[in-house]
């Protein structure tokens, strides 16, 4: 329950950062507004958002977080072995 409180409570966050970038974009061209690509991006970040909360909130329901653990760890290995590439 607290974790879907805490997602809950991100929402005006997120709403009042899109609206706040969304002003400043349409500041940036006089005449032209917000683009097209930019709500476009929008609506797909927050379906995969929704999403990937969804799914999070199904394995911290189980009590299968370790697999999460695992996810976290190879995430993190694979992106330390980019950036020693990189370098």
């Amino acid at each position: 329950m607290a974790a879907r409180y805490s997602f809950l409570l991100s929402i005006p966050t997120v709403l009042g950062a899109n609206l706040w970038e969304a002003r400043t974009l349409a500041g940036q061209a006089p005449g032209t507004g917000v683009p097209a690509a930019y709500w476009l991006a929008v609506a797909v970040a927050a379906l995969s958002g929704y999403a990937a909360i969804r799914v999070f909130l199904a394995v911290l329901e189980r009590g299968r977080l370790h697999y999460f653990s695992y996810y976290c760890w190879l995430l993190g290995a694979v992106v330390l072995l980019l950036r020693a590439a990189t370098l």
